[in-house]
C-alpha cells in the first residue's frame, strides 16, 4: 500500500511528506474496517491531481467524523449509496435521523491556476537538483511560469545557504521571490524538493467571489431531491483553502454585508440576497459545514465550522453530529472563521 500511495502522488506532481504516507495508509485501513473502501477506491484511481485532491478531502472529513464518536457509538455510514438520482457522498444514520451530506469543493481561480502552473515547473525543474533538502519560496502577484527558469538558475547559485537564511530572487517589473532552504527529517528524496509555495504579500483575489461560491453551494444543494426535515438533514460540507474566503462564504449564505456610519460609529447590516433567504435553498439545506487545514499537509486535521439556516431550527440534530463553532446570519467576520 505504501508503495502504491508514493508512485501516485509522484505520477500527480503532489508534494508530501513520509508522515503523510503513513497516514493515508492508517485511514484507509481504518475506512475499509467501516465497509467504506468505495471511497478509498475512489482515491487510489484518480487520475488527476485535483481529482484526488477532491476525494482527499472527503476521505479525511469521513475519517475525522467518525473517530470524534466514541468507538461504541451505533452509527450507520454509507458512500454514495445508489437509491438516488444522483449519488449523496456521504448517508449517516445516527439517533434515529438520517444525515445527507455533500462535500463541495470550490473551483479555483484565474490565479490559483497560474499559481498551480508556476508550482508545477518548479517541481519539474528542481528534480535535476541534487539535495536532500526544502524550499521554501513566496512570490510577488506578478509571478509567472515563465519566470521559473531564471529564478531556478538563482536557487543553484545559492545551494550554500543555510537553513532559514532567506534570500531574495529578483526579476523585470519588480518581480519578486522571496526563498529560504529548509532541511527535513528523515528526508527520503535525493533531489531538492518544494516545501511551501505562496504568494510574499496579501493578494486581492477577484475570481474566487460570492458568486462563485453561490454558484458552488446551489450545484451541491441540487443533489437533494427533497426538503431537510426533523428526522432527514441534508448537509453541506465545503473546504476553503484560505481564511480570507470567509467574509464571501457568509455573504453567500447570509447576504452581502452592507455597512455604513451612523452618530460616527461603522455599523453593518446584511442584505437580501444570501442562499439561506431563498425558499429552494433553505428549504434544502439544513447547514452548511466549513472547513480549513490545520496544517498544510495531505493529511491535516480541520478546523470546522457550523453556518446555520436562519429560516429553520436544524441546529440540535446538526451539532449532535459535528460539534463545532457556529455561525449566524449576524456573526460578522472580520479575520476569518478560524480567527
Amino acid at each position: 500500500m505504501e508503495n502504491e500511495l508514493k508512485e501516485l502522488l509522484e505520477k500527480l506532481e503532489l508534494r508530501y511528506e513520509q508522515i503523510d504516507i503513513e497516514k493515508l495508509k492508517e485511514a484507509i485501513d481504518y475506512l475499509n474496517e467501516k465497509q467504506l473502501s468505495d471511497l478509498c477506491k475512489r482515491l487510489l484511481r484518480s487520475t488527476k491531481a485535483h481529482k484526488f485532491l477532491e476525494t482527499l478531502t472527503e476521505l479525511n472529513f469521513t475519517v475525522q467524523l467518525l473517530r470524534s464518536f466514541p468507538p461504541n457509538q451505533a452509527l450507520d455510514i454509507f458512500y454514495e449509496p445508489k437509491n438516488t438520482k444522483r449519488p449523496i457522498d456521504l448517508v449517516i444514520k445516527l439517533d434515529r435521523i438520517n444525515y445527507y451530506i455533500q462535500i463541495k469543493s470550490l473551483s479555483n481561480s484565474i490565479r490559483e491556476n497560474q499559481q498551480a502552473q508556476v508550482v508545477r515547473e518548479i517541481r519539474k525543474q528542481i528534480k535535476l537538483i541534487s539535495s536532500k533538502r526544502g524550499l521554501i519560496v513566496n512570490v510577488s502577484e506578478n509571478f509567472k511560469k515563465e519566470n521559473v527558469n531564471a529564478m531556478i538558475k538563482f536557487i543553484k547559485e545559492n545551494l550554500t545557504k543555510i537553513d532559514g537564511e532567506k534570500f531574495t530572487f529578483s526579476g523585470p517589473n519588480n518581480l519578486i521571490a522571496e526563498i529560504e532552504f529548509k532541511t527535513m527529517e528523515n528526508s527520503f528524496r535525493d533531489h531538492l524538493v518544494l516545501y511551501s509555495f505562496d504568494d510574499l504579500d496579501a493578494v486581492e483575489i477577484t475570481n474566487i467571489t460570492k458568486e462563485q461560491i453561490r454558484g458552488a453551494l446551489c450545484n451541491a444543494a441540487d443533489a437533494f431531491e427533497k426538503y431537510s426535515s426533523k428526522n432527514n438533514i441534508n448537509l453541506i460540507v465545503s473546504e476553503i483553502k484560505s481564511e480570507r474566503y470567509s467574509i464571501d462564504f457568509a455573504d453567500a449564505l447570509y447576504g452581502t454585508t452592507l455597512s455604513k456610519y451612523q452618530n460616527g460609529i461603522m455599523r453593518n447590516r446584511r442584505d437580501t440576497d444570501g442562499l439561506f433567504l431563498q425558499e429552494n435553498f433553505s428549504k434544502k439545506i439544513a447547514g452548511v459545514i466549513v472547513l480549513h487545514k490545520k496544517e498544510m499537509a495531505l493529511t491535516s486535521q480541520y478546523e470546522k465550522v457550523i453556518c446555520s439556516n436562519p429560516l429553520y431550527d436544524y441546529i440540535k440534530p446538526i451539532i449532535n453530529l459535528a460539534h463545532d463553532r457556529i455561525i449566524e446570519r449576524f456573526t460578522w467576520i472580520e479575520d476569518g472563521f478560524f480567527n
